[in-house]
């Protein structure tokens, strides 16, 4: 009895100690931050173009800062400007007193900071509170001289580059290079600190100022529409990736239902009729692509919609041929997502394109792939206007509507940007242009409305004018041949008919 006494609590260690791993590893999940927002972008994402989510130049927060491939010279500007930043006065006491109050802030806000990022943060108290504050200050003095050296130049942000004013030893400031890559840098979704750290030390350094620090940042960033940048905006953004994501791409407007009523299987003379007419429209189509072929551009579309349930299913000029009007809304509309269809006419919000462009919209689709809580907005706009865009000439089109306005790119370019943009990329549920896309594609295949039809009598008629230009006017010598084909076809006509017509003895 005794020896089995003894036996059985050894018996019990292992287990105990088993179920106690457990509990310890329980208790970790649940300090595990729940609220995350900033992420690592998923490798199958990554693998699609890994330099659209990697930094250039600078490491922003714990995930990339012993990257070794990126510059030196940043890693010794941050010290810089962090100094600048809390050198407000020439009095010490009171820059002493500046860096004491936003070292205790970002030290407090330990907790807060951890549970903002996906990945469990390997670095202790005192180095994760050294990354944020060194970041917090670089950023905050960064966008600070950019918008001084733009408010002397009167706004013209292409000169400011060129004359950001800094310190003699910082030449990234004055880099046009470097500025651009910044701008790239801290729009990537690995590449971010909390907002609230942002928040926190521009209240400490600058407690009387004027601008908000989400209007500095916008103010930093490439536009991506002309939307106006006021001085003062709310604070609830995670990060300055999700900044730009509420504010260019806030939560869609209801779609307005279309004006006219589409009937599709009323009769069978409607059926036979949008038969008839919907493959006239395609064989103008095919022949438009076989002209395109002769004349050295590729018929081959880039990119189908991407998803048989997402985007429209023909592309722009598509839509042009088949008697859809494409244009810019007729007041100034801030809002990229206000896409309407209307009585024939597709409206849709100017975007500005430029180099960047699709290196954020991609970061923007993997933040909304990755957060649950976040509308499917950006995503949703990607695939529809990857719809419209699968040809350089659609790209032009959009150009000479106003619909797209690039900025240092061409059509190629842009379609090599953005031909992979959607790769890996999962569509979820809520597309948030289900009905503008449904009207639209279902007015395409009925030919029952009388604006349609004189639409699309006036695109074939301009598209034959064309075709007779590029047939016969595209050098001297073809015009000239032509020229002198019409007199003696003319001076023929006039020769039989006085022949036949003429006086007779």
């Amino acid at each position: 009895m005794t020896k089995s006494g003894n036996q059985e609590p050894k018996a019990r260690e292992p287990k105990a100690k088993w179920k106690q791993e457990t509990v310890d590893k329980l208790k970790v999940v649940m300090a595990a931050p729940v609220d995350s927002c900033i992420y690592k972008v998923p490798n199958k994402l990554r693998k699609v173009k890994e330099d659209a989510y990697n930094p250039r130049v600078v490491s922003i927060g714990p995930f990339h800062r012993k990257n070794p491939d990126l510059v030196d010279a940043v890693r010794e500007c941050k010290w810089r400007c962090m100094l600048s930043l809390l050198q407000q006065t020439e009095d010490e006491n009171k820059s002493h007193q500046c860096f004491e109050d936003c070292s205790d802030a970002i030290y407090d806000l330990d907790d807060n900071v951890r549970q903002c990022y996906a990945e469990t943060i390997k670095y202790d108290k005192n180095e994760l509170a050294t990354i944020m504050l060194l970041d917090g200050c670089f950023i905050l003095e960064l966008f600070i001289r950019y918008h001084e050296a733009k408010k002397e130049k009167q706004g013209d942000g292409d000169e400011a580059k060129n004359v950001i004013e800094g310190d003699g030893s910082d030449p990234i400031l004055k880099s046009k290079w470097m500025i651009a890559a910044l701008q790239h840098d801290l729009a990537l979704l690995e590449n971010q600190i909390p907002f609230s750290v942002l928040v926190t030390l521009y209240n400490i350094v600058k407690p009387e100022a004027t601008i908000s620090v989400a209007s500095l940042a916008l103010d930093f960033f490439e536009p991506m529409n002309e939307k106006h940048i006021p001085d003062e905006l709310g604070m609830d953004f995670k990060h300055l990736l999700d900044l730009l994501h509420k504010f260019y791409f806030p939560k869609p407007v209801p779609s307005e239902p279309s004006e006219i009523s589409i009937p599709v299987d009323n009769s069978k003379l409607n059926d036979e009729r949008s038969r008839c007419c919907f493959s006239l429209s395609r064989k103008v189509i095919k022949k438009s692509d076989e002209s395109q072929t002769s004349s050295g551009h590729s018929s081959q579309p880039d990119d189908a919609a991407g998803n048989d349930k997402w985007g429209f299913d023909y592309c722009a000029r598509e839509l042009l041929e088949s008697g859809v009007q494409l244009h810019i809304p007729s007041e100034k509309d801030e809002n990229l997502l206000n896409i309407k269809f209307s009585n024939g006419g597709l409206s849709i919000p100017t975007l500005i394109i430029n180099k960047s462009t699709s290196s954020i919209f991609r970061n923007l689709i993997a933040y909304e792939q990755y957060s649950l809580s976040s509308t499917n907005t950006v995503t949703s706009y990607a695939f529809l206007m990857k719809s419209l865009v699968r040809y350089p000439e659609d790209f032009k089109l959009l150009q000479e509507r106003k619909i797209i306005k690039p900025h240092l790119i061409g059509e190629q370019e842009y379609l090599n940007q953005f031909k992979t943009i959607l790769d890996e990329v999962v569509a979820k549920d809520d597309f948030c242009f289900a009905s503008v896309r449904d009207q639209v594609n279902q007015y395409c295949e009925s030919w029952c409305h009388l604006n349609k039809l004189q639409v699309y009598l006036k695109v074939r008629f301009l598209k034959e004018i064309r075709d007779l230009h590029n047939t016969y006017f595209t050098s001297t010598w073809s015009i000239i041949s032509f020229l002198a084909a019409f007199a003696l076809l003319i001076l023929t006509s006039l020769q039989t008919y006085y022949a036949i017509h003429g006086p007779h003895k």
